[in-house]
Formats: C-alpha cells, structure tokens, sequence
C-alpha cells in the first residue's frame, strides 16, 4: 500500500501503536488517524520505516512500518517533498548500536515507559516478566561494547542491570569512570 501510495502521489491514513509495559499494544494518540504523504522507504537497524509528510504535523516524519496498523490508500494527492529534503541526510539521522564487547545475557530492570525502546533495541522475542506495577525485567542478548552502555546511561533512574554479577560490574566501572573524567 505505501509503494502504491508512493507510486501513485496519493496519501495514506493509518494509526499507529508502541507497546505498553505489559507488552501490549496501544493505539497512539488515542487511536488518531494520521494521514501522511510517503516519500520513501528505508530499512535501517534491522527495521523499515516510511519517511513522508505527516499533515497532524505539518512536517517530515518517519514511521516504523511494522507499528502501523493496515495503512490505507486515499484519493487526496500527497504534499510535494519540501524543497532541499535529502533522503540520505535523514536516513543518517536514524540511529544505530554497534561495537566490540563481549556476548552475554543481560537482565535489566525497567520502568514500563521503556518497553518501546527495548523491543525497538532488541525485538520481541526475548525472557520477560512484570516486576512490580510499574517495571517488568527483560533479558536480552547484547553486545556490552561502550555503544550498548551509553543506550542504558541514556534511561538512568528509568533502568536497572540486575544480572549477571559481571554486567553490573561493568556498569559500576563505567559509571566510575564518567565520574572521573
């Protein structure tokens, strides 16, 4: 439907959802219709996204396409690309984690409001259980170069490493040294 879309200058209406704390899917915007004028695709960090032009914002936007619900073609002609819109320039702008660490299982402790950005970091397919009422714990197959500890200090308050002994050490060295530098 977006190649369509694309191919033919029409906009798409669709909503869109994350995932709540206890891994289920919530409408966004309390299931808001966006309607949006795809420019491209792109498939980066092992996800796609449509790049287009979002009317409720009257801007450039990305969308993972695996969190739209069934987008739908319309018959309204899609907003021209803004002129000086360079596809790779937005495409560099969308993040990636990589770098040289050892393979290990992590557990990490997290606020519900983080199970957006643990499925986006890591899928959905990993060991999962509820916490409390407002944390689950999720382990998850990581890659604990410096890239993957700067992604954890980016949640502090929000995420714990609970196990194992060796990955909260690693955390506290860190820690440490972000002190002393």
């Amino acid at each position: 439907m977006i190649n369509q879309a694309i191919n033919t200058g029409k906009k798409i209406s669709f909503q869109h959802f994350f995932y709540n704390g206890s891994r289920q899917r919530v409408m966004r915007n309390n299931g808001e219709v966006y309607t949006v004028s795809p420019y491209l695709t792109i498939w980066k960090n092992d996800r796609y996204y449509m790049v287009g032009w979002a009317d409720n914002r009257s801007e450039v936007r990305s969308f993972r396409i695996d969190r739209m619900a069934v987008p739908m073609l319309t018959d309204e002609p899609a907003v021209p690309r803004p002129e000086g819109f360079d596809p790779y320039a937005y495409y560099c702008t969308l993040t990636k984690m990589y770098g040289k660490g050892p393979e290990m299982d992590i557990t990490l402790c997290c606020d519900d409001t983080l199970m957006n950005n643990i499925i986006d970091r890591f899928g959905d397919d990993f060991a999962f259980e509820r916490a409390d009422e407002s944390h689950f714990r999720a382990t998850v197959h990581v890659n604990a170069s410096d890239t993957f500890w700067g992604w954890v200090f980016e949640y502090v308050g929000r995420m714990k490493v609970e196990a194992p002994e060796e990955a909260k050490q690693m955390y506290l060295d860190r820690l440490s040294r972000a002190l002393e530098e």
